[in-house]
């Protein structure tokens, strides 16, 4: 499974690039996706496979995957740290999430300062998931 933490580096490098470049209306995408990609990885590392992830998925959050990594993740820090940063990391992947969702589709453009938070934000989830 090191090729789900693999593409998770790659796109925060991704990120990083097209934010060098001004394109900063494309940076939300990556960042978020590095988060949902090393959650993947992370619940293999903690004995749930991709299979698994699916079947949990489909049957209790209806097919939304991203819900599912989401939940699962926040129980996983709380878990682990016996408090509740979970509810922390679920509200700033939420708001990760909302500004891919602006970038992706809405007839809006992402600023300069939207997509460094992006990045930042990215990192910071980053590093939480992989201390669980």
């Amino acid at each position: 499974m090191s090729a789900l933490s693999d593409k998770s580096n790659l796109n925060i490098s991704a990120a990083e690039l097209l934010y060098k470049e001004n394109h900063y209306d494309s940076v939300c995408h990556p960042a978020y996706y590095a988060c949902l990609q090393l959650i993947k990885h992370t619940l293999c590392k903690n004995g749930i496979s991709l299979e698994q992830q699916a079947i949990e998925a489909s049957s209790s959050y209806r097919g939304n995957t991203h819900q599912y990594l989401i939940e699962k993740m926040k129980l996983m820090v709380n878990n682990k740290r016996g408090t509740n940063d979970g509810n922390d990391f679920r509200r700033k992947i939420r708001d990760l999430k909302l500004t891919r969702e602006d970038s992706d589709y809405k007839d809006i453009r992402i600023s300069s300062d939207t997509s460094r938070k992006s990045i930042n934000l990215a990192k910071e989830l980053q590093l939480v998931i992989q201390s669980v």
